[in-house]
């Protein structure tokens, strides 16, 4: 979250599924936003694809990048808050949403607007071989977009998407034949049959093998059965089938249709009123609608007011779907057809206000595309927002400043060890948070070739409700003790205040006592080895500034909820002759820490194409984009980095991290035998230098 509010938080709204409805919500309320409440977005997806736009991005006319809507930064530039996460059942009773692997999210009030899945029932096989189009956000857009020159597809399902797939595939490759399989209810049922005959006559000039009367009832890898016992064979089935609901709403109390969908009535509201639904997902009172975004779309206006409303003991307003709309399918031949009233319409025209009306929808929720990167530097969280080495180095007595260990001995000879470290939010998911804090405080243990023991928690929450506190207690805590019990660390207690921040603030004590190490000196060419991957400052940076795709932030938080417990566990078996956690003083200020420590190392040569990098982080390098520590821990330890100054790899180098990986120095004869044991215990790992006493400083090459 990108802005300051001081107004305390009394109410939960959260709304699950970044549908068209949801798009809608959270537009309204990120520019008229109601005091003291608090929304979350549950998405299992950073991005989602507008579904009008999917056909035009088959054809090859635009780019993924283009029909997606950004999830994560309408909530992060919204100031709403981002939970990745699936659920599998809600309880309107207690008002509680839960999950597979985290405790449940409370909430006051309730929005559901999620997609459907196609029905895989019916056709034996279709779940395992085939791509399925819904929900659209799961697509496989490889499968679509890739080797399929020369090969044979088979299309199951001919309403518009199905007809709008067959057309664009057959524009996109020269060679491809394509099998369109209409089933039991015929091409295009809810069309006339003048319209039909129309988009017949395009399919046919497409060369596109159109199946009547003759349903698919198996599917395999290279083939498609119909009822009649016809065989079809084929390279990739495509699922274009009617829509059915996700099997987790079975487990709510929600008024279900007998179909499996949410029943509603005409205000949006579920048979709880503090809960809404909308879109495809939805039976609207009693009234059969076509699954159909037109009506997702329309709706989220009606929805937006109702939430609103009944937030400040408003009357909520009726939704009155239409009976005819503007149905427009893409014919891939520079034309479209325009369907309503049982009348349509095909023309170039057609084409040019079905792209006006996409690109005006997507571009309505796409605000975040205003900002510019190259002038919006986004504060950094995480162990990012530190104190910078400058200004310790001009305060703090030089006995603490000139080196550091990760952890320092409880008393001198100890066998006990003691680390203390906080971070902000560098997410806004309050469970997550708390396994971050947790393995950004156990690396500074395990860097010091200790078991950790015990732990206690300091926690900043912002001002809020009794109620509000103790739920965001309850997601941070539980959180942080799966991370510590998964490392025999007891949480044995802790400190909480209010703060003026408006996310948490959380950090850890933890002790922990050493294990018996080799006494070995460091001799030249021993190795240096980094675990897991840089570039956790520089992804949040070029995410929050716009400059890349939030996608790339999964790969990074899976590294920040994974930790280094896994090193943790075998240090004992690799017993380097030294170690060092990489956070937010970047790699450089932490190796240089480790050569003014260790009387043995005199210097440390770097090969920076052999430090391991998360995607997107090459493409924030291009975009001359950095974080906002970036800049004052370069300044710091340039001066004693021998390196090209004007080099990209250099805002690597001094990019601040959270939850880094362990910087560790063996043998170099034990290299094969260490490699092996990170390899068997599926760490990531990159051999990125050596002790190189030709020299007494830090060296890139």
């Amino acid at each position: 979250m990108n802005n300051s509010s001081k107004k305390q938080i009394e109410k939960d709204l959260v709304l699950i599924g970044g549908g068209h409805s949801h798009l809608n919500v959270l537009q309204s309320f990120s520019m008229d936003k109601i005091d003291g409440l608090r929304i979350t977005l549950i998405s299992d997806v950073y991005e989602t694809p507008y579904s009008g736009m999917l056909p035009g991005f088959v054809e090859n006319h635009y780019s993924l990048d283009e029909i997606q809507i950004d999830l994560y930064k309408i909530c992060y530039h919204g100031n709403f808050r981002f939970i990745n996460s699936k659920v599998n059942k809600i309880d309107g009773i207690k008002n509680l949403i839960y999950f597979k692997n985290r405790p449940p999210l409370s909430f006051d009030y309730l929005s559901i607007n999620i997609g459907i899945n196609n029905d895989t029932k019916t056709i034996k096989n279709a779940k395992k071989y085939a791509l399925k189009l819904k929900p659209i956000s799961k697509i496989n857009y490889n499968e679509i977009t890739n080797n399929l020159e020369g090969k044979k597809v088979g299309v199951i399902g001919s309403g518009p998407a199905g007809v709008e797939i067959s057309l664009a595939l057959k524009k996109r490759y020269n060679e491809i034949d394509i099998f369109l399989f209409t089933g039991k209810s015929g091409l295009l049922s809810n069309y006339s049959n003048s319209s039909k005959d129309s988009i017949l006559k395009n399919l046919t000039d497409a060369n596109i093998n159109v199946i009547f009367k003759d349903e698919v009832s198996e599917v395999s890898k290279n083939k498609i059965v119909t009822k009649s016992s016809k065989v079809y064979l084929i390279d990739k089935a495509i699922l274009s089938t009617n829509g059915v609901s996700p099997k987790w709403l079975k487990k709510t109390n929600l008024l279900l249709s007998r179909e499996g969908f949410i029943q509603t009535n005409n205000k949006l509201q579920t048979n709880f009123n503090h809960i809404f639904a909308s879109g495809d997902i939805i039976n609207f009172s009693n009234k059969n609608l076509t699954k159909s975004g037109v009506y997702a779309v329309k709706s989220g206006s009606v929805l937006t007011k109702n939430i609103r409303n009944i937030i400040l003991d408003k009357p909520l307003v009726n939704y009155h779907p239409q009976k005819y709309y503007l149905s427009i399918i893409g014919l891939s031949n520079g034309k479209a057809l325009a369907y309503k009233y049982n009348l349509y319409f095909t023309s170039k025209l057609i084409l040019n206000l079905k792209k006006y009306i996409d690109l005006r929808f997507i571009n309505k929720f796409k605000l975040y595309n205003k900002i510019d990167y190259k002038k919006n530097i986004m504060d950094c969280k995480g162990c990012a927002s530190k104190i910078n080495l400058t200004t310790l180095k001009s305060s703090l007595p030089k006995d603490i400043i000139k080196s550091s260990e990760d952890a320092t001995q409880i008393t001198k000879g100890s066998s006990y060890v003691n680390s203390i470290d906080m971070i902000t939010s560098i997410v806004t998911d309050p469970f997550l948070l708390g396994k971050i804090s947790a393995n950004h405080a156990l690396s500074d243990i395990y860097a010091s070739f200790a078991k950790p023991l015990s732990a206690l928690m300091i926690l900043q929450l912002p001002k809020s409700s009794q109620s509000v506190h103790s739920n965001d207690l309850k997601q941070i805590q539980e959180g942080a003790k799966l991370v510590l019990n998964e490392n025999s660390c007891i949480l044995s207690g802790g400190h909480t205040m209010i703060g003026q921040d408006e996310s948490p603030v959380i950090g850890f004590s933890i002790v922990g006592k050493t294990f018996k190490r080799l006494n070995k000196k460091i001799n030249n060419h021993d190795v240096v080895i980094l675990t897991e991957k840089l570039g956790t400052g520089i992804i949040f940076a070029g995410v929050n500034s716009n400059a890349i795709s939030s996608k790339y932030i999964k790969d990074v938080s899976n590294q920040l909820e994974k930790g280094n417990n896994k090193f943790g566990k075998i240090l004992n078996q690799i017993n380097p002759l030294e170690a060092t956690d990489i956070t937010g003083y970047g790699l450089g200020n932490h190796l240089i820490n480790l050569i003014n420590r260790n009387k043995d190392i005199k210097g440390i040569t770097i090969l920076k194409d052999k430090i391991k990098l998360f995607e997107g982080v090459n493409e924030c390098l291009q975009k001359n984009v950095n974080s906002s520590f970036y800049e004052q821990n370069f300044n710091y330890g340039k001066n004693q980095v021998f390196f090209n100054k004007n080099d990209l790899i250099n805002k690597i180098f001094f990019d601040p991290q959270t939850v880094g990986g362990i910087a560790f120095i063996i043998p170099q004869k034990s290299y094969l035998k260490i490699k092996n044991i990170l390899e068997k215990n599926e760490i990531v790992f990159s051999k990125i230098g050596f002790i190189d006493n030709s020299h007494s400083h830090l060296r890139v090459l």
